[in-house]
């Protein structure tokens, strides 16, 4: 058990998943809305995403003011870009994305922290 949660912990210390999150996340935010499914409220994915990339970029870089912060000035800049993307993309600047980006971010950091101390108590880490 102890080498599956070390290798685990291992792959999550490089940054790839977080990478690959990101990038995701960038892409449906950037692409026309009539292009992506309605599977959810649009808050909802928001704060799954940034809940995501949060507890991702936790592991590399374990500093959390530091991860939501990014992740914070992220959602903002996702906001600042759909509110210049052509008028053919549906899309546009909203205040309630940007909050559910930086809950979301919020609750993936304490998710992290919640995790890490299952672990450590459990003597996995």
């Amino acid at each position: 058990m102890k080498t599956t949660v070390s290798l685990f912990n291992s792959w999550l210390l490089k940054p790839y998943l977080a990478i690959i999150c990101i990038v995701s996340v960038a892409y449906l935010c950037f692409m026309p809305s009539v292009n992506i499914p309605d599977l959810t409220s649009d808050k909802t994915a928001h704060f799954i995403s940034f809940g995501t990339m949060a507890f991702l970029w936790m592991w590399y870089f374990r500093k959390a003011v530091w991860v939501w912060v990014s992740l914070f000035f992220f959602g903002y800049f996702i906001e600042f870009v759909q509110l210049n993307l052509p008028e053919s993309f549906h899309r546009g600047f909203d205040h309630f994305d940007a909050l559910a980006d930086a809950v979301g971010a919020f609750i993936g950091v304490l998710l992290y922290f919640s995790i890490q101390y299952i672990l450590k108590k459990a003597a996995l880490l």
